[in-house]
């Protein structure tokens, strides 16, 4: 029933049927813009399991080779 009232409504408001789709001007950029949007905050999340160290194995601080 639900999905009968949302195809109705999408009828209604956009002109939009099932078998005769009229997406909005704004549907694909927006939908493109949030894919790029999703794309970007996820490629800069490390890696899981992974850390990241400096270079020679030091975590920062004070290495435990100097006293």
């Amino acid at each position: 029933m639900i999905a009968m009232g949302t195809l109705v409504l999408l009828h209604l408001t956009s002109g939009s049927s099932y078998l005769r789709p009229a997406p909005q001007w704004w549907l694909f950029p927006l939908v493109a813009a949030g894919a790029a949007v999703a794309t970007l905050a996820t490629s800069t999340l490390p890696a899981p399991g992974r850390v990241r160290t400096r270079p020679g194995g030091s975590q920062g601080g004070v290495s435990p080779h100097v006293q």
